[in-house]
């Protein structure tokens, strides 16, 4: 997340959106060797986007997914378990 300390706000809580932020904005701020440096360059931001689009389809958007269901999905997971306990016991007899 980029906050914002003096205006006590969020600018931007998507991690690739941050990193591109930060590969320009702020270059007039640091030691100018420091700034040359390119954390997006040009010839790999198609490759960049795609694994970015990658990870927050499969990764990022489910887990937020889940957090807000987490009762329900506590309880799917639970049923679950129970089933194949069930299971279990039924092959062992």
């Amino acid at each position: 997340m980029l906050w914002d300390k003096k205006n006590q706000k969020i600018v931007n809580n998507e991690s690739s959106e941050i990193i591109r932020i930060f590969n320009t904005e702020f270059n007039d701020l640091i030691p100018a060797d420091k700034a040359k440096i390119d954390i997006y360059p040009k010839e790999l931001r198609e490759e960049i986007d795609s694994a970015n689009e990658w990870v927050y389809n499969a990764i990022n958007s489910w887990s937020f997914r889940c957090s807000l269901a987490f009762e329900a999905l506590t309880c799917w997971l639970y049923r679950r378990r129970l089933q194949g306990w069930f299971c279990e016991q039924h092959r062992s007899i």
